[in-house]
């Protein structure tokens, strides 16, 4: 039997509700961290994917095997139980979390609560699956994980920007590299803009895609850090921002992205509209030289 792996690489700016209560460790206080949260939407998750396993496994359709399954996923890091398929698929699920858990924390310094991912999993725990409820559950685990990393690389990006003489407006920092003519574009404008991401260190992350002319709708959502420059520039503008990877990307941050470390973001605005320049005609061969 295979287990599917928990969603839990897309988890990562709404804070999860602070829950009052005692001074439980277990339990989400008016005093809980984002990290707190964080840790106890992880425990949602797992007990999200146990329904799946209740659904989807024929062995575990019985309440003293799911009992087992609970049992197992609490046991997490014991050995295996040859005569008990329940305990053996929760402490799967158990062990799984752990992994991810640990591999968060190498990842990204982030360092769940335990005692937080076993009560979200414990209190969130149904035996059928609700496709909704899973759905809104990662949604809000991806924005947890967003800002808390965003609330992490800040510190970064501060000091970035002032060793390179960025100008600020609002929260954004840019440097305009040349100046544009006519209106500044608004929003719902479309324009065919030039993109490069590059690191701290100006080396390219993402290659051959300075050179690509893209048509743009302003502000559609699509980069949080085109929808804040683009209505700053012109046409014939070229900007560079540095930023968090996820104020530039927002949760969905690209996987060449260190999440960690600033990153740069260069735009020119090459026109107004979606036409494109078509790419050069290959020269004409030379004619032949007439026959002497």
């Amino acid at each position: 039997m295979k287990i599917k792996s928990l969603a839990l690489s897309a988890m990562g700016l709404m804070l999860l509700a602070s829950c009052s209560g005692g001074s439980d460790k277990s339990a989400l206080t008016d005093k809980s961290t984002p990290t707190d949260s964080l840790s106890f939407t992880f425990g949602q998750m797992a007990a999200m994917q146990r329904a799946v396993s209740f659904e989807q496994d024929s062995t575990l359709k019985s309440a003293d095997a799911r009992k087992a399954y609970d049992q197992g996923f609490a046991d997490g890091f014991k050995l295996l139980k040859a005569d008990n398929e329940g305990y053996n698929s929760g402490l799967l699920l158990g062990l799984q979390l752990a992994m991810q858990m640990q591999d968060l924390n190498k990842n990204t310094g982030i360092e769940l609560n335990r005692d937080l991912v076993l009560n979200g999993f414990n209190v969130s725990a149904t035996d059928s699956v609700d496709p909704t409820a899973y759905q809104k559950i990662q949604e809000r685990g991806a924005r947890l994980m967003s800002a808390i990393m965003a609330d992490k690389v800040k510190v970064k990006v501060d000091e970035a920007a002032k060793k390179g003489n960025y100008k600020k407006e609002g929260n954004l920092y840019y440097i305009q590299n040349k100046a544009g003519q006519g209106a500044k574009l608004t929003t719902g404008q479309r324009a065919v803009i030039k993109l490069n991401v590059l690191d701290k260190n100006h080396k390219e992350l993402m290659p051959n895609m300075k050179d690509q002319e893209m048509p743009w709708t302003v502000g559609d959502g699509q980069l949080p850090v085109l929808d804040k420059v683009l209505p700053m520039m012109q046409v014939g503008s070229a900007y560079e921002v540095i930023a968090g990877p996820q104020q530039a990307f927002g949760v969905q941050v690209p996987p060449m992205i260190d999440q960690k470390e600033p990153v740069i973001i260069t735009v020119e605005v090459v026109s107004l509209g979606d036409s494109v320049a078509a790419p050069a005609a290959p020269a004409a061969a030379p004619a032949p030289a007439p026959a002497k």
